[in-house]
This record gives structure tokens, C-alpha cells and sequence, in this order.
């Protein structure tokens, strides 16, 4: 591999300002595997997809994002349905995308995976906001999108400086159960008639994984074209408090109060935001579809083959 080039996008600040150092070791450590490579600092919102944009435009083919969910997130426009490989060394909060493809989660094997020849294309939420004071236009999500008592625990995650990890979503979470208000909500499931719901939250599953390890949509699979939309009804703070638990490992599922349906398109429309990858995304109304394949990810198997490895 020696005189491959590739580029490290990393955020600097992450990690309480130890993203820096932290990277400087990765672009090391892919040195050392003889990879000539370029870091480049995320130093705003808009930098990740604009410089990824640059670099193809370069003849760049390969990068790695040294971050989390959101640097996916940020990153996704420039990135699909393009020729360019993503390698992804986790390093953010939650990491679901990342745990939802079954990629290594730190040390040596992530960074080896990362440029991995190993190439699987994996499939990408796309929304199209449905509400006509918002641009029309295409909103990309790799794992989760969400609304409900679960985007309300984002935005308190979001907010919380302590504690640090994972750990602030079980703070936002409960700080959330104190005030949980059911949400309307209106589906329309592969065009069928419309349904008028009142529920908890729902989620809209690419990968199984949200909120920092929380199997949500336990059968959801990256490869198949369909998504899995999971529905919690409305239940008191006390029923909701004992079955989220049960999200860590996916048993909730059979609970009264949760129903999950796979389907390729899903139209809906509500009075709060929607939120994806544990991002806001600014509108509350939106038709829901899978874009095939569109991202190309090194060290991913397909779903089938992981099941068998």
C-alpha cells in the first residue's frame, strides 16, 4: 500500500480539546501501515462535506473519519452515491453507526479496518422535508431518525457537559422522564392509507443502534433497501422508565406498547423536530426513503456475511 494517499478528517476540540492529539497518533499509526496522509481539522459544521467535496475534485478516492455519529452525519452529503471509500474510527459519544455495522470500536484493529480493502456498500436514510416553509431538499442519516420523548433526550444530551460518554444520555433521559408528553403524529407506510397515531417517540431504523448503544430497531439491517420503523405508544414515565432497559438488548419489542414495521417509504408528519444521528435536522414533517447502497464503507461485511462470521 505504500504511496496510497488518504485523508484523516478530525475534529480537533472533541474529547475536551484531546481530539488533536488523538488524531495526530491515528495519522501515525496509518503511517505506519504506508499510507501517505493528510489530516484535515474540522473547524465548523459545514467543513466536513465542503472539504470532502474539494478533495474529489483532486482525485481523492479514500478517506477516514476520526469522529462519531455527527462528523457521518455532517459528512454524508458529500458521500453519497459517490466513488469515494469511508474508513470510520469511532471516537465520538455515541458511535452507533459504527457499532451498527460491527466495526471495530478503538485501538489498532479500528485504524487497520478503516483502510481496509474490504469495501461494502451500505444503505442511507434520505429525508425530503414535506412542509412547505422549509427547501425542499435532500437530508441524509446513516443510522437512526427519531422524534418524540427520544429527540427530546438528544437535545438534553446535546446540552449536558457532565457527565462525559454515554452516560449523558442516561442524565437526559431521566431528566426527560419527568415531563413525557405523548406527540401526534401522522403515518403513511409504502403509500397506504393515512394513520393518525398518538405515541411516546418513534424511531426509523437504518442500523439498529441509537442514544449511545440502545438497540432500538434490534432487526434493522444496513444492506436489505427497507427500514424498520418501531412505534412505543403512549405509557406513563414508570411503564417507559422499565422498558427502556430492555432497548440495550433489543427484548423490547414485545412489549404491548411497541409495534415495528419494515417498509421502504414512510411519510410523516408531527409537531416536533425530527432528529437523526443525534442531530437536529429542522423539520418536523418529512417523506422517509432508503437511498441503496449509496455509501461505500471499507471494513464492512454485508449483513449476511457478518451474520456468518
Amino acid at each position: 500500500m505504500g504511496g496510497n494517499r488518504l485523508s484523516v478528517f478530525v475534529n480537533p476540540a472533541a474529547g475536551g480539546n484531546r481530539g488533536l492529539i488523538r488524531a495526530r497518533r491515528i495519522v501515525g499509526q496509518l503511517a505506519d501501515l504506508g499510507w501517505t496522509v493528510d489530516m484535515v481539522r474540522m473547524s465548523g459544521p459545514a467543513d466536513v462535506a465542503e472539504s470532502i467535496d474539494r478533495l474529489h475534485a483532486t482525485g481523492v478516492r479514500r478517506i477516514v473519519l476520526a469522529g462519531g455519529d455527527g462528523m457521518v452525519h455532517l459528512a454524508l452529503p458529500a458521500l453519497v452515491d459517490s466513488d469515494i471509500v469511508t474508513g470510520i474510527i469511532a471516537t465520538g459519544t455515541g458511535n452507533d453507526f459504527c457499532r451498527g455495522l460491527g466495526l471495530p470500536d478503538s485501538g489498532r484493529a479500528a485504524i487497520a479496518n478503516s483502510v481496509s480493502d474490504d469495501v461494502n456498500d451500505v444503505d442511507v436514510l434520505e429525508l425530503r422535508p414535506t412542509n412547505a416553509a422549509v427547501p425542499d431538499r435532500s437530508i441524509f442519516a446513516a443510522s437512526v431518525a427519531t422524534l418524540g420523548f427520544s429527540g427530546r433526550v438528544n437535545e438534553s444530551a446535546n446540552r449536558l457537559r457532565f457527565p462525559r460518554g454515554t452516560s449523558r444520555y442516561t442524565v437526559a433521559t431521566l431528566q426527560e422522564l419527568r415531563t413525557l408528553e405523548p406527540v401526534s403524529v401522522r403515518l403513511r407506510f409504502d403509500g397506504e392509507p393515512e394513520e393518525e397515531r398518538s405515541v411516546s417517540f418513534l424511531a426509523i431504523g437504518n442500523t439498529p443502534y441509537f442514544g449511545g448503544g440502545m438497540k432500538i430497531c434490534p432487526d434493522a439491517r444496513h444492506d436489505d433497501g427497507l427500514m424498520d420503523v418501531v412505534v412505543v405508544e403512549p405509557v406513563s414515565a414508570l411503564t417507559l422508565a422499565r422498558v427502556l432497559p430492555l432497548v440495550f438488548a433489543g427484548k423490547h419489542a414485545g412489549h404491548r406498547a411497541v409495534s415495528v414495521r419494515r417498509c421502504r417509504c414512510l411519510s410523516i408528519e408531527g409537531n416536533e423536530q425530527i432528529w437523526a444521528d443525534g442531530e437536529p435536522l429542522g423539520v418536523n414533517s418529512a417523506r422517509v426513503s432508503l437511498r441503496s447502497g449509496a455509501l461505500r464503507v471499507a471494513g464492512t461485511l454485508s449483513h449476511a456475511a457478518a451474520q456468518h462470521s
